[in-house]
């Protein structure tokens, strides 16, 4: 079975980062399966197109569940999210794919699973709890 080359890609970054991530300030230790990337497009507050590196892919945000951008609350969140994070550099943590043991995690709709880390005033900040504090997301 191949590899995906952007599971190649995403896991060569992610070593290569990781000494730079673990100088960066942040509230918690950002994990060793990170990359950074560049928010292409907000699709809607929990899910987003991103450039790792000459690829595009479609990224999930773990363990929130924001409103539909058709509903007010939706447009509302979706409105900060791209605020905060498009066209912006992130860096981005992905799952391994437990059940395949290769690859990354990924959605029934084929998205990636996880989680975004974004420049604050305070280092870097997981956009998924911080959408949670500001009543942009819910935990599911």
């Amino acid at each position: 079975m191949k590899i995906p080359d952007i599971v190649v890609t995403s896991l060569s970054v992610a070593i290569s980062m990781t000494a730079v991530l673990r100088q960066t300030p942040s509230e918690k230790p950002i994990p060793s399966n990170t990359f950074r990337a560049q928010i292409v497009r907000v699709i809607d507050a929990d899910t987003f197109v991103y450039r790792p590196l000459d690829n595009l892919e479609i990224l999930r945000l773990r363990g929130i569940d924001a409103p539909e951008p058709k509903t007010p609350d939706g447009a509302y969140s979706q409105e900060k999210v791209r605020d905060l994070i498009e066209y912006g550099e992130v860096y981005i943590t992905v799952q391994p794919n437990k059940k395949l043991q290769i690859g990354i995690s990924r959605d029934n709709f084929g998205r990636v699973l996880g989680d975004v880390y974004f420049a604050h005033k305070d280092g870097w900040k997981d956009l998924g709890s911080h959408m949670v504090d500001m009543k942009w997301a819910v935990k599911r």
